[in-house]
Parts: structure tokens; sequence; C-alpha cells
């Protein structure tokens, strides 16, 4: 039998010791896990500030700010609210996921596998783990979190094995998701691929590409909302899929847009100084260049347009002229795109309603009818979706439930 079989064989049997104990005994041992991972002394969260960097290019600020902010609420209390809203009316074994799960990670930000992992557990499905190829530090971590609160037989520590797989070892990675279900992040070609190698007696619960936006009428446009999307833009290096890539501003003049960009420019700069932006490699460096220079060259003459940058590639906010889509380079590049009203602004957002993750609005009057099914939250929150908020308009827990 090889190792990982015998790993599947082991987590197995130790999900049953799982679902012997109660849904409080467990909710109230996870509580003890995210309880010492919200220490920003503690051993976890400065063992992962110091490792992650090296890993995913990210600075040590910046990934120190964005687990304090991330993991505000995460709590026993937000487990049980969680459980009570999407398992009330169900009981026993219908409470419980599959006997086992295989957890396919993906990107550069911690916060995924962590909440993955935890969810998972509340239904008493124990995992098999790849870490992503950006992020191979963080699974390892929370599994060693979890056997020292709580080990021993029945206890968490044992529900959880990292196993660090090349994509392109074919027979390990057939053996990898042999799993009762499947969850995976990444690119949809990612996604897709996965798909396509399980049958229909496997859970297969993927999510794809996604980017968020934000949406800011004329009496939001201040210094606090710029101070506060420069946060979101800024945390993760806008790397993952609740990072701004663009600022619609509703109902706005021509000055007013001015006025704010220049102030969310400022704003960047003092990030810049509070969490650096992290390692740029050549090709995102060289896409960024790309469209600044595009810009600079598009917007020379237009009186409605601006390029404000910083040195070095650390930040660029482009005003732009109309609300035609462009490039998204990421690592703190945003576009700032005018729309007249609320309705044009939603005829934009059902164009990309399929990949929206948050968008953050503020100043706003009008519905939004596009937004029905998509996280909306004011600026500032972009980074910071509660515990038990749904993920890509999806339940969190239901979704893991054994099929029957």
């Amino acid at each position: 039998m090889s190792a990982l079989a015998k790993a599947a064989d082991a987590l197995r049997t130790a999900g049953a010791r799982l679902r012997e104990r109660s849904d409080e005994d467990v909710i109230e041992a996870l509580g003890n896990v995210l309880r010492v991972w919200q220490d920003p002394e503690g051993r976890w969260q400065r063992s992962l500030v110091s490792t992650l960097p090296a890993a995913a290019g990210f600075s040590e600020p910046n990934v120190r700010d964005g687990l304090q902010r991330a993991l505000r609420g995460w709590d026993a209390a937000a487990l049980r609210e969680l459980v009570d809203r999407e398992l009330a009316g169900l009981h026993g074994d219908e409470r419980f996921g599959a006997g086992l799960t295989s957890l396919v990670c993906g990107g550069a930000i911690p916060m995924p596998t962590l909440h993955q992992i935890v969810l998972s557990l509340v239904v008493r499905s124990p995992l098999l783990v790849k870490p992503a190829s950006r992020d191979p530090v963080t699974a390892s971590l929370v599994a060693a979190s979890l056997a020292e609160i709580d080990g021993g037989d029945g206890g968490l520590g044992e529900c959880l094995t990292v196993v660090p797989l090349d994509t392109s070892d074919d027979a390990s990675m057939a053996a990898f998701l042999r799993s009762d279900s499947v969850v995976a992040s990444g690119s949809d070609a990612t996604i897709e691929a996965i798909r396509g190698r399980l049958d229909k007696t496997q859970r297969f619960v993927g999510y794809g590409h996604r980017f968020s936006l934000a949406a800011i009428g004329a009496s939001a446009l201040d210094i606090p909302t710029a101070e506060a999307l420069a946060t979101d833009i800024s945390l993760w290096d806008q790397l993952g899929c609740m990072s701004p890539l663009a600022i619609y501003a509703v109902g706005c003049s021509a000055q007013q847009r001015i006025e704010f960009a220049a102030t969310l420019a400022r704003c960047l700069v003092i990030r810049e100084l509070e969490a650096p932006l992290g390692e740029i490699d050549v090709a995102s460096g060289a896409q960024v260049r790309q469209e600044r220079d595009e810009a600079r060259i598009r917007l020379a003459g237009v009186s409605a347009g601006r390029l404000f940058e910083g040195d070095d590639l650390r930040w660029t906010v482009v005003l732009e002229p109309d609300a035609t889509p462009r490039p998204a380079p990421l690592h703190r590049f945003v576009r700032i795109l005018p729309v007249s009203s609320p309705e044009e602004l939603d005829a934009c957002l059902a164009l990309q309603r399929p990949h929206l993750s948050t968008v953050a609005v503020a100043g706003v009057d009008g519905a939004l009818p596009s937004l029905q099914e998509v996280r909306v939250c004011p600026p500032g929150a972009m980074q910071t979706p509660p515990l038990g908020a749904p993920h890509d308009g999806r339940a969190l827990l239901t979704t893991l439930l054994k099929i029957r």
C-alpha cells in the first residue's frame, strides 16, 4: 500500500472517531485553535509571518497586517452561528461531511486554506491537503496547531494530513483525488481539469477565477474612503480575489474624480510605508510598465484622465475618461472608471457578474440588481469577510455534506 493510501485509511479512521464527538465539543476545540491563531505575538502567526514572505513574495508587514485584520471575529461564536444557520433541521449523520476530503489549495493568500480546513472539520470530514505552490507553509502550520491544541484519539490533530504533491505526477494526483469529496481553488482551467478527473459519486466544490470592484458615489469621495480603499488595494498586494481591481466613480464630476484619484494616490504612498509591496516577478513587472506606458500615451491631452505612479512600480492609479474595461496588472494597480448613474453602474457590473467576488459600495443611491448574490461591503472591509460569509454566493457547510 502506498504512503498516500495509508494516510487516507488513517484519516478515515480518525474521522469516524471525530464523528463521535458532539457539535459543541468540536466547535469549542476549533474555537481554541482559532484563538491561538488570532494572537499576533503567538507562535502560529509569528511563524507564518516569518515564513510566508519567502515563498509568496509578500512583505512581512503586509502578511502581519492581513492576518490580524482577517482573523478578527473568527471564533467559536461565529462557528456556532454558522452551524445554526446552515445545519438547522439536520440530525445525526445528516450533519456530517464526506468520509474523506481532498483539498487542493490555490493562490498565495493563507486565509482560504485555514478557512476551508476549519469548515471541513466542522462537518467532521478529515482532510488530505495539497498546499498551493505559492503558499507551501500555511497548511502545515495549521496541522501543527491542531495537533498541539486538540491531539490524541478522536482529536482534530489526527484529521489532517498535508501532502505536498507535484501536479505533474499524474499517478500521485490520481490517488490524491480518490477521496469522497474534493474541494479545489485555482484558475478556471485548473478547476475544470480537476472536475474532469472525478466521477459522479464524488462531491466536487470548485472555486475558480474571481475578482472584486468598488463603486463610490460623489458623497463618499472623501479622505476616509480613499484610506479604506488604499487598504483594500494594498492588502496581499492585490493578489487575492477580494482585492479591488477598479473603482467606479458614480455620478461624479471630472474635478471630483481628479481630486479623489490624487487623494487615493497619497493614501497608497502611506500604505507603502506601513505595509510595503512585496516582490514583483519579471513578467508582472513588465505588465505594469506596459499598462502605465499605454495609459501615459492614451491620456496625453485628455483633461478627464490622469496617471499617478509610485517609484519602482510600488503603486499605480489610472483615472480613466470612460468605463471601458482594461487589463488589471495587479500589484497595487487600480483604475478609476466614471459612470453617470447607478443604472449605468449596474449594466457594467452585470457584464462581469459571473466572476465577481466582492464589491465595496459607498455613497451610491439606487438599486443594483446585479449584486443580489455578490458579497457587498463598505470600503475597507473587502479583505475581511466574516467567517460565516457565503463563498462566491454559495453556502459554506451544506456544500460539504456527504452525498446521499
